[in-house]
């Protein structure tokens, strides 16, 4: 008869086993706790641009931040109501010029003593200050930061890159590396937009634009989205900006039918939309009241074919404008020498910023550099007309 061996383990293995428990468990929670303490601080970030937005709105009556936040003016935005869960707020500079705003962790940060700190500026900036690695820029904010120059594309033939045939209406740029800011720079007022024509408003509400310079051009009535990717993306964009407050770009888009479309040949190095999120292309070599010779277009970059359809539609806001322009001849009037690129980017950045404040508290936390942008572009909006004339200057010239 054969003796049968007993199942189980030895007291060996046992320990062994329970050896590398621990030391899996040693390495893997400090990790997953300082993951839950990352995740926690999108409350930080949330609260600190609400902070910034109410700094902003007291900058406009005041001229000068403030380092109170009982000061602050109360708004749905602002949800602190000082019963913060995670992060405590303090205001650690403010003047009329300089703003820092601080948010302390709780909880230290695993595996230290200290806490993990966020801090947003006026320009909002958002840093990250981890304990045991200095600091982690987040993210940059327009009002410190230039542009690239690339994209911008002036009708009738531009010397940098979005000219296209005949010169084309612009590009939406990205934001590119510093340039040291533009704060001392000047304009003079935006001209009318077109004879008769009133200037920019001052409010944060849409520029219209004027009357029809192609009294030739049959209306197609279509929304045509294009290309071999992202339609549907497109699509919701362009339904988006129909139903906001500045439906008469997609109105004017849909009364065309202008295509819009993802199209990679039109970006990268030495494409004529180098450094743009997209670009409008209209052939100026036809002058109203003549029938355009080649139509309009509108691309994006593919780069863009998996952002969020709304932020899609603050580019198309944009772009589209500048179709607008089109409609009423103040590109050409541009190639004329009559209007400057700052003048007819202004505009466009200015319908961009009109739709972004219906759609932008969707959007928080901010997640993507494109979002940032658009806040960005909005708070210097609120600031008025100077402050986005200089940042527009910052980025095109």
């Amino acid at each position: 008869m054969k003796r049968l061996r007993r199942g189980g383990f030895t007291l060996m293995e046992v320990l062994i086993a329970l050896i590398i428990l621990a030391v899996v468990a040693a390495l893997a929670i400090p990790s997953y706790r300082r993951s839950v303490t990352q995740a926690e601080s999108t409350e930080a970030v949330q609260q600190l641009h609400a902070i910034r937005r109410a700094e902003i709105a007291y900058f406009s009556g005041e001229g000068t931040y403030t380092e109170s936040l009982e000061r602050l003016p109360a708004s749905p935005t602002l949800e602190l109501a000082l019963t913060p869960r995670h992060f405590d707020y303090a205001i650690e500079e403010a003047s009329a010029e300089k703003l820092l705003v601080m948010a302390t962790s709780r909880a230290p940060v695993p595996g230290s003593d200290l806490p993990l700190k966020v801090s947003i500026d006026e320009a909002g900036n958002v840093i990250y200050y981890w304990p045991d690695s200095g600091s982690s820029g987040a993210t940059a904010g327009s009002g410190s930061t230039g542009g690239s120059s690339s994209g911008n594309g002036s009708a009738g033939g531009g010397s940098s890159a979005g000219g296209g045939k005949g010169g084309g209406g612009g590009g939406r740029t990205r934001r590119g590396p510093g340039s040291g800011g533009s704060a001392a720079i000047t304009h003079p007022p935006l001209p009318p937009l077109c004879p008769g024509g009133a200037t920019a408003p001052g409010a944060l509400t849409y520029i219209d634009r004027c009357d029809d310079a192609w009294s030739t051009w049959p209306d197609s009535n279509s929304k045509n989205i294009t290309g071999m990717i992202g339609t549907e993306s497109l699509s919701a964009a362009f339904d988006i900006v129909a139903g906001s407050g500045v439906s008469a770009v997609t109105n004017d888009l849909f009364r065309k039918g202008i295509s819009i479309s993802f199209d990679g040949n039109y970006f990268g190095a030495g494409a004529p939309c180098e450094g743009a999120y997209a670009c409008f292309f209209g052939d100026t070599s036809f002058f109203p009241p003549d029938e355009p010779g080649t139509l309009p277009f509108i691309v994006f970059d593919p780069l863009l074919a998996d952002e969020d359809p709304t932020l899609l539609a603050g580019i198309l806001a944009h772009e589209g404008t500048h179709f607008q322009q089109y409609l009423d001849g103040s590109l050409h009037h541009k190639a004329l020498g009559t209007l400057t690129v700052i003048d007819t980017e202004f505009r466009a950045f200015w319908n961009g910023a009109v739709f972004w404040s219906e759609v932008r508290d969707s959007q928080f936390p901010l997640m993507t550099a494109l979002a940032q942008d658009e806040e960005d572009l909005y708070n210097l909006a609120l600031q008025g007309e100077a402050a986005l004339r200089n940042e527009i200057a910052a980025r095109y010239l």
